[in-house]
């Protein structure tokens, strides 16, 4: 009865190792999938600013492109 008892210990021993392991990788995922995330986000947020620079850029010569036109159609019909 004993060793039966012992038995029961070093199962709920090895049991409560192997929860310990699981929630420390649990926290390792976790932390590396925060990490991926805020990685992500950060990349994307540059290529988006990249994105809106190149159009501010071509808005802007349109807009240049644009005031020249009325301002020689000005000039003409004057």
């Amino acid at each position: 009865m004993n060793e039966v008892i012992m038995g029961l210990y070093e199962i709920e021993e090895q049991a409560g190792k192997i929860m310990e392991k699981s929630s420390q990788r649990r926290q390792e995922i976790s932390e590396s999938h925060r990490r991926q995330m805020g990685e992500a986000e950060a990349e994307l947020a540059a290529e988006m600013e990249g994105r809106l620079t190149i159009l501010r850029s071509q808005l802007e010569g349109q807009k240049a492109e644009e005031i020249a036109r009325l301002t020689k159609e000005s000039q003409e019909q004057m």
